[in-house]
This record gives C-alpha cells, sequence and structure tokens, in this order.
C-alpha cells in the first residue's frame, strides 16, 4: 500500500520531458531452447528517446555458462571441461 502511494506522489510530480535518457540494469534467466536452465545473467539496457520520435537502445548481456553441457560435450575431448560463456549485444532505432 505505501509502494503504491510512493508511486502514485512521483508520477503526480513528473513533468513532461523533450529528450530522455534511460539506463536499466537486469538479471536475466534461460528458460528453454539449447541453453542451460536456470543459469542467470547480467544485462544492462540504454536508450535515448526523443520526444517519442526517434530513439535508440542498446543492451548488452553476460551469461557464465550458456549452453548444456550435454549439448557441447563433443566439441572438445573427453576430460576438458567446454567454455561456455556468452556475451549478447543487441540495438534498436526507432
Amino acid at each position: 500500500m505505501r509502494a503504491t502511494l510512493v508511486v502514485v506522489l512521483l508520477a503526480a510530480g513528473a513533468a513532461p520531458a523533450h529528450a530522455q535518457w534511460v539506463a536499466t540494469g537486469y538479471i536475466d534467466n534461460n528458460v528453454a531452447g539449447d541453453v542451460q536452465s536456470g543459469r542467470v545473467g547480467l544485462g544492462v539496457s540504454a536508450g535515448y528517446y526523443l520526444r517519442g520520435r526517434i530513439g535508440f537502445e542498446l543492451d548488452a548481456e553476460l551469461h557464465g555458462h550458456f549452453f548444456r553441457d550435454a549439448d557441447v560435450a563433443d566439441l572438445a575431448p573427453t576430460g576438458v571441461d567446454v567454455n561456455t560463456r556468452a556475451a549478447l549485444a543487441r540495438s534498436s532505432l526507432r
């Protein structure tokens, strides 16, 4: 209840902006496909929006263990741990 009141009060005092930078950090979890379920990754998104007409966004994410070991076991000799770290990068323009 208090959190809702705080959000409402902050939103009521907000003024329209002509241009706005936005940056958000996040934690991501792999859930399906050929990736290792339950392994988290850290990421950050940053964007710039100009009056709602044009904007761009950059997104980067790091995973310490991305693919399932069974799926990549044949890529290395027996007894060698395959490094399955992954770095993902995306961008968009609107």
